[in-house]
This record gives C-alpha cells, structure tokens and sequence, in this order.
C-alpha cells in the first residue's frame, strides 16, 4: 500500500468508501461521519486546531522570507565560485572572470585598479593593478577551457611587462583559470608540464590559478589564515599554491 503523509486518516477514508460501496461485507458497522461536524467537535480541540493553523502560517512566513534571504545572499556571493568556471569567451558582463577576480583580491584586502577603464582607444586587455602598500604588480586575468593553459598566456604578460618598464609596475600576477569543466580539484597543476616555463631567475612573475586563489579565499573566509598572509602568499613569484610558503 503506498504511504501517505497522514495514513490513519487517508485509512479511514477509505473504510468510509468501502462502507458506502459494499455495506454488506461490514454487517453492524455503521458510519459516524457526523462525528466529525463542526457542532460535535471539543471546544478544546478547536483551539488547538487554530494553533496548528496559526504556527503553520507563521512557519511558511518565515520560510518564504529565509528563502529570499538565500536567493539575495548567494547572488552577492556567487563571485567567490564564479572565478571557478568564467573564461574569456563565453562569459558577458558581471559574469566574466576579471570582475570577479577583482572582487576576490579586494576581499583579501588589496588594492585594484582596472586597467582597461583607463584605456580610452585601443584593445582592452584582462588587466589589473594591484597594490600591497608599497608592492604593486600588473595581473592579466585569463580564462580558457583548455585542459592546460597555453603557454602564451605566460609570454604575453612577460612581453607586456617589458613594454612598459619603467612606466608601470615591475612586478607580473597571471591568474588562470582553465579546464573549468573538470571539477578543480581534480585539475591539474597550472603549468605541470611546462617546468622551464616558470623559471624566472629574476623574480619577476607570479602564475596562480583560480582554484589555488579559491583555496586561499577559503581559508581565509573560514578564518584559517589571515588576510595579510594571504596577501604575501600571492604576491610571490612562480607558481603559487595554497599549500606552500
């Protein structure tokens, strides 16, 4: 027999039915249906009918509010995982990586400036200046499906670092995030096989991934470790991970 939400009474029902239907396979029994009249109910049981009804109401008002709570919240909150899945090509708006980024760095207390808002002619480039006191650097935030991201993506930030020497920050961030259907943890290291790639004998460049920046936020968020120290974990150079340094 299936199961209901009230079994007894959905059981007694049916006996009713079954009563009315086939009266002689229930010789001397007969229906008391008028029991359950408005006239013949306890007064004391009225009373805490209007309670159930009265707290079920206040339940699905509470219910109804917590929801629109949960909705607005996790919209203000979505940038924390949106850096996770974003790339450069199918993303539009506040959906796109760079943004979210942002709003990830200055969680973590640094200061951020979007380049491209300061560039009136030309091409627009995922470009960040970011600020610790004293220390800056200029990110380029890239975003690809890529199982592993490609090499230029390392290149271009090198070449753009060096066009503007002397002008602009001496130091590079390239912030990743690639293979983002694959769950990230189960992403492979930015750059595993690219070993000769991220030997940079000057110190100058950084390359950390979203889903290292993710762990870092995390456990920053859950207050694990301290927005200066996260801070300092990020502004090393070559490839950064939330488990070293």
């Amino acid at each position: 027999m299936p199961q209901f939400e009230r079994n007894i009474e959905v059981t007694l029902d049916i006996l009713d039915l079954l009563i009315d239907l086939r009266p002689d396979l229930f010789p001397g029994m007969t229906k008391l249906d008028w029991l359950r009249n408005d006239e013949f109910i306890p007064d004391e049981v009225k009373v805490i009918d209007k309670e159930i009804k009265r707290e079920e109401k206040r339940v699905k008002a509470f219910r109804k509010q917590k929801e629109k709570e949960k909705k607005k919240v996790a919209k203000e909150l979505k940038f924390f995982t949106q850096i996770l899945v974003a790339d450069d090509e199918h993303f539009k708006g506040n959906e796109r990586l760079k943004p979210n980024v942002k709003k990830i760095l200055e969680f973590l207390g640094f200061g951020v400036v979007d380049r491209d808002l300061q560039i009136k002619t030309g091409k627009k480039r995922e470009d960040l200046i970011i600020s610790d006191g004293e220390w800056n650097a200029l990110a380029e935030v890239r975003g690809t499906r890529r199982e592993n991201p490609p090499e230029h993506f390392y290149s271009d930030l090198l070449k753009h670092l060096w066009k503007t020497k002397g002008t602009g920050p001496s130091k590079g961030l390239l912030i990743v995030n690639y293979d983002s259907s694959k769950h990230p943890f189960r992403r492979t290291e930015i750059y595993k096989d690219s070993p000769e790639l991220l030997k940079d004998e000057d110190g100058v460049v950084g390359v950390l991934s979203t889903v290292e920046l993710y762990k870092i936020t995390m456990a920053v968020k859950r207050r694990k470790m301290k927005k200066e120290n996260a801070r300092n974990k990020i502004k090393k150079t070559g490839r950064i991970t939330f488990e070293n340094g």
